[in-house]
């Protein structure tokens, strides 16, 4: 009986998100397409995307900690590799379709903080945009 309340109330928290529960990623980069399908299946597991695609989260750093905390639950079924591509995925779509809140969030930070998050925006863009550029294998 306790667990089926739980899970009815874990059903109703679910239908309770806001926001859309997909994210067109048809012009984002091959590679990263297939990362949002990690991400969808991944995150999809334990609770609504909608709430991860609509969270206030722009920031690399932010992205990493979240996800990081999301593979130590051990129900979550995350392992290194996939986090690495979910992470990877959440910082591109912060950059592409969360730009405004990316820098409203870029220029509140002190000097030091807003390098690093840069930093780690630009390792992503470039990593993206090389593998983009070269020829299929």
């Amino acid at each position: 009986a306790v667990l089926s309340v739980a899970v009815v109330m874990a059903t109703a928290a679910h239908g309770a998100e806001k926001g859309p529960s997909t994210i067109d990623v048809t012009n984002y980069p091959s590679v990263l397409r297939a990362n949002y399908s990690v991400f969808m299946a991944k995150c999809s597991r334990c609770h609504a995307v909608n709430r991860v695609i609509s969270s206030e989260y722009v920031l690399p750093g932010q992205w990493k900690k979240c996800v990081t905390r999301m593979m130590n639950k051990w129900f979550s079924g995350i392992k290194r590799p996939d986090g690495d591509r979910i992470t990877e995925f959440l910082v591109y779509d912060s950059i592409v379709r969360k730009k405004p809140q990316l820098d409203a969030a870029l220029a509140k930070l002190s000097p030091e903080a807003k390098k690093a998050a840069e930093d780690g925006i630009a390792e992503v863009l470039l990593k993206y945009k090389e593998k983009e550029a070269s020829p299929a294998r």
